[in-house]
């Protein structure tokens, strides 16, 4: 999972909880400015907001280990 993956998989499940940006960004914290830039793709989270996020949402941060799925090996 590719950290822009990760963000977008964040949004869904804030938009599926009916959480506010400023809801959420109260809870990491940080700026509402400040996470709507990180999940507008302008700015870059920092390795603490992705811990915070994984936290609060539950996501297994291993996910960032995984293979991409359009990875295709050759012989």
């Amino acid at each position: 999972m590719t950290e822009k993956e990760f963000i977008e998989l964040i949004k869904k499940k804030r938009l599926i909880l009916w959480i506010s940006q400023k809801e959420l960004a109260k809870q990491i914290p940080i700026s509402k400015s400040a996470y709507s830039k990180i999940e507008n793709h302008i700015q870059n989270p920092s390795f603490f907001v992705i811990l915070r996020l994984a936290e609060i949402f539950d996501i297994d941060l291993n996910l960032f280990k995984s293979t991409p799925k359009d990875f295709i090996e050759y012989d």
